[in-house]
């Protein structure tokens, strides 16, 4: 179950990548049924079995590593939008304020399930499953026309204001799609960590301290299908949290989750090199595009 939970987690952060690319004749992505299934087609092609292994020297930095690498900074994501919205004016369409780009997540909320203090839990009971989007609130908000959202996506990613857009802030195709490919390199790491017997041994841990409890849920995951959207969801979250803090929940999954981190940073150098000359590249341009 935890790997079914993690699986749909990962899949709903590839599904923006995913849909950037097939999502040309809605005009903007939405987390369908059909969505989330090519999302988790994509999940799974891109980790296929392979002997990815927990390093033996763990930099214990790793996981806030990958994360500063993979992050989009606000002035980027600004530069983005204003020639978004430029690009789709000069072709004649309303400026929407807010387009769809590449979105990344730290690794942590990658996996599930998602962190839950004790505190959050009385005030808020479970959080969602999935990582929060920066684009949740446009949902439903956002009503292209064909037409609009094919000048915006082209043509299989090609010809619309989104590539011209990226164009012009990373300075190259090859620049512009790293940030698609980094979180498509890093998932079967993401994988390994949660296959890792350290990782898995913590719902053990867990289901013997909710016992105690009178629970008899294997996972945390389990426990919120099981109890979601009923009135013992408050005091279930309060208890799985408590639990978590009792075992160190978060400490040893950040530990397994630097071990495969540093994996990730040793095998991926190329990539990291480039992914760190398109950062430095969108964010001078973004300096110019906003001033």
């Amino acid at each position: 179950m935890r790997r079914q939970n993690t699986l749909r987690t990962l899949a709903g952060a590839l599904l923006p990548l995913t849909l950037m690319l097939s999502s040309c004749a809605s005009g903007q992505p939405s987390a369908d049924s059909s969505a989330s299934a090519n999302a988790e087609k994509a999940y799974s092609a891109s980790t296929a079995p392979q002997s990815t292994s927990a390093s033996a020297t763990v930099d214990t930095q790793a996981a806030e590593k990958v994360n500063a690498l993979i992050s989009i900074s606000d002035n980027v994501e600004r530069a983005y939008q204003r020639l978004a919205s430029e690009c789709m004016v000069s072709k004649g369409y309303p400026d929407r304020k807010t387009y769809y780009m590449v979105e990344t997540f730290p690794v942590r909320d990658l996996l599930s399930p998602l962190p839950l203090s004790v505190e959050y839990a009385r005030n808020s009971g479970y959080p969602s499953p999935t990582p929060p989007s920066r684009y949740a609130s446009l949902e439903g908000s956002i009503n292209m026309t064909e037409q609009e959202g094919k000048a915006y996506y082209g043509d299989n990613g090609k010809g619309g204001c989104l590539e011209e857009a990226e164009l012009k802030l990373y300075g190259s195709e090859t620049l512009a799609g790293t940030q698609g490919e980094v979180t498509k390199k890093l998932l079967p790491y993401i994988r390994a960590s949660v296959s890792d017997g350290a990782y898995s041994s913590l719902d053990d841990e867990w289901a013997r301290c909710m016992a105690e409890r009178g629970y008899t849920y294997s996972s945390s995951d389990i426990a919120y299908d099981a109890v979601r959207g009923t009135p013992a969801a408050q005091q279930t979250a309060i208890d799985d949290a408590t639990c978590r803090e009792k075992i160190n929940f978060e400490e040893k999954t950040g530990q397994v989750l630097d071990a495969y981190m540093t994996t990730f940073l040793e095998k991926e150098q190329g990539l990291i090199e480039q992914v760190t000359t398109a950062k430095k590249t969108a964010e001078e341009n973004a300096r110019k595009i906003l001033s």
